[in-house]
């Protein structure tokens, strides 16, 4: 959040700073689910706002808190709402300075405006919640009513309600009115849990802007309901976002907007710069995890300082310092994965020479470059701690290994370089890949003693413990650690084995890696078996293990639900599977992952499909930030692509790039 001067390193002081936290929604139930399947923990939530108020607290220079709505879940029970209320705002209410509030669509499923904002400590004289403060001369924050004109929280027969009921009877034709089924692109966004802003309240919103323009002041826009599709889900749009961005727009002091209710968090910069920031839910955090932070203000910047599910690892602080440490140690590389962030290549190039690396070159990158530059070089891995850890092990294994085996690795190296190596190679130990943290404790035990006589695979990014299990079985000859490619081709040559033995046989791998490999897999093996001349029965079983925790169950309930499908008069409930959300599914893996960067298919056509863009329906997907410096001045885009240019150049050559090769040796006559 802020320009990319959020990541410089010039340690200016900040004018004042803020905590933030979003999506509380306490209630005393048991953990549940979302309806499209994540887990939400709803006693833990009070827990997580405690330690942020303790957090706040300890830091002793927060000027306030802003809390994004939703402070207690639709699903309380409505005899406790009043008092889970109050017990939620006497939290807030331990922090050492004021705490700005604003409504979302759960705290009005729970209480009536009347009753909600004066615990709230919204002023009001007709039930509007949206308000505005300066903290300082130089900055005004603005809470907007995104519940305005809204179906939820207002009298059965007052205007606004009414109003809002026929907006939605004309938008979305479903009898549900919360399901966007049949709706398209946009339009999704009308649901009744959502709502807009009423024109009176933009009237006043049109004042106070000009107003702050007249009195040169940056303005933060706040409100529950995101206010750019770039940022959030379709779903989770304010109804007539477009129409309070265009006046927005009209204005050049409003910096950022910042909102919630997209639980899973969010970022882009519009047409005009304006950055947008959904916070995290803390609700889904999982019990000892947390989703707060706060904000640095300066007179050209915000940063955004998050924690766990608040915090983008790779693009955090901590990992911002991790770098810094490299740049103090040379000669060093930063190897960095592939799919992370382009502004974070970009910022790491100007600090620490650095390549891009994907897991089916990662060790051959290392290997390459520890013989190409310097047997002092460190090696600075990052950001994902699971795959660090992997590659460290893997070189662990490698010592045991003879000179002839690692040979075969890579001709340039033996059991003493490999040793040499292993006290120079770093790894980020603060950030985990969401995508595969599926492969928990639970799995490996179940794993290990139920798929014993089974091929085992494991891609980089898992778990040590999964990794291991793998290792081992790949020592036994039985598994492949590496890429996804290295797994197909173990498959490949294990099921072509199995049709040259002329044998019937059947095969079992376990996939340690994307479900969304099932793909490849299974038309690799179709390929095998339909070209073969064996009359053997070779049969392929793959099996993807994911925690139970994070499967979808279907409802014990016989009846029709959002769970079931109906064939004529049979109702067949859905299989289980993972939960759309959390982790992996077979609905685009990482490509569809909100933790990665890579673009899918499906999202390039619906880009050429609406081209050439005379509407300019694509205005807001516009790379925007790229067109951001970094702290050294330079395109984001020019400097960010180099790390991937020497990752290209190394594929197609086997040899790293010259100007690499003296960046590391030479780091002061550096052009970074």
């Amino acid at each position: 959040m802020g320009s990319a001067n959020a990541f410089s390193t010039q340690g200016n002081q900040p004018l004042f700073s803020f905590g933030v936290i979003s999506d509380v929604q306490h209630a005393d139930i048991r953990d549940g689910r979302s309806f499209v399947g994540v887990p939400r923990y709803y006693r833990h939530s009070i827990l997580v706002l405690q330690r942020a108020v303790q957090r706040w607290n300890e830091h002793k220079k927060h000027k306030f808190v802003i809390n994004f709505g939703d402070i207690v879940d639709g699903f309380c029970p409505k005899d406790q709402s009043l008092s889970t209320v109050r017990k939620v705002v006497e939290e807030f209410e331990k922090f050492d300075g004021p705490v700005y509030h604003m409504i979302g669509n759960h705290c009005l499923y729970n209480l009536p405006r009347d009753k909600l904002l004066p615990m709230l400590k919204i002023t009001s004289n007709d039930g509007c919640a949206y308000y505005d403060f300066s903290p300082t001369p130089e900055f005004r924050f603005v809470v907007l009513d995104g519940y305005d004109i809204s179906a939820i929280g207002w009298p059965q027969d007052h205007p606004k309600r009414l109003e809002a009921v026929k907006f939605l009877q004309e938008k979305n034709p479903n009898s549900e009115k919360n399901s966007p089924e049949g709706l398209v692109g946009l339009e999704r966004r009308f649901l009744m849990f959502n709502g807009a802003v009423g024109k009176e309240q933009l009237k006043w919103l049109d004042g106070i802007l000009q107003e702050a323009t007249e009195m040169r002041q940056k303005v933060v826009i706040c409100c529950h309901l995101p206010l750019d599709p770039g940022a959030s889900s379709r779903e989770a749009l304010l109804w007539n976002y477009d129409e309070v961005m265009d006046l927005i727009h009209q204005y050049n002091c409003v910096k950022v907007c910042l909102a919630g209710h997209d639980h899973k968090g969010g970022h882009s910069i519009d047409s005009h710069g304006i950055h947008h920031r959904v916070l995290e839910a803390a609700l889904e955090c999982p019990p000892g995890t947390d989703a707060f932070g706060y904000v640095d203000v300066y007179n050209d910047r915000l940063s955004l300082n998050g924690t766990d599910r608040m915090e983008n690892a790779a693009s955090a602080p901590a990992y911002m310092s991790y770098l810094e440490a490299a740049s103090k140690a040379p000669p060093s590389l930063h190897v960095v994965y592939i799919s992370t962030a382009l502004e974070t290549k970009a910022f790491a190039y100007e600090l620490v020479p650095t390549i891009t690396c994907t897991s089916s070159n990662v060790v051959q990158t290392i290997l390459k470059v520890r013989f190409s530059t310097s047997p002092n070089l460190r090696v600075w891995y990052g950001p994902d701690s699971y795959m660090g850890a992997n590659i460290v092990e893997l070189f662990q294994q490698m010592t045991k290994m003879t000179d002839e085996e690692i040979a075969e690795v890579h001709p340039e190296h033996n059991r003493d370089s490999i040793k040499s190596l292993l006290p120079r190679l770093h790894y980020y130990q603060d950030g985990t890949c969401i995508v595969h943290h599926l492969f928990g404790h639970e799995v490996v035990e179940k794993i290990d003693e139920m798929y014993s006589d089974a091929f085992l695979t494991a891609h980089f990014e898992v778990p040590g413990e999964m990794f291991s299990l793998a290792m081992e079985a790949k020592r036994r000859g039985m598994g492949v650690v590496g890429s996804t490619q290295n797994i197909l081709d173990l498959i490949k040559q294990r099921v072509q084995e199995a049709l040259d033995r002329n044998v019937s046989d059947n095969l079992q791998f376990v996939l340690g890696t994307e479900s969304e490999m099932v793909t490849s897999i299974v038309a690799a093996v179709r390929s095998l078996l339909n070209s073969s001349q064996s009359g053997a029965k070779v049969k392929v079983e793959t099996d993807f293990p994911v925690s139970s925790d994070l499967m979808a169950r279907t409802s014990s309930n016989s009846s029709l639900d959002l769970k079931s499908i109906k064939v004529g008069d049979v109702i067949l409930p859905v299989l289980p599977g993972v939960a759309s959300g959390e982790g992996c599914s077979i609905h685009g893996g990482c490509a569809s992952c909100p933790y990665m960067k890579i673009n899918s298919l499906s999202s390039l056509l619906k880009v050429c499909h609406h081209l050439p863009d005379e509407s300019n329906i694509l205005t807001p997907y516009k790379a925007e930030r790229f067109k951001l410096q970094t702290p050294n001045g330079k395109s984001i885009a020019d400097v960010g692509c180099e790390p991937i240019l020497h990752m290209r150049h190394f594929q197609e050559l086997k040899e790293l790039p010259k100007k690499l090769v003296n960046d590391i040796l030479h780091p002061r006559s550096s052009q970074r």
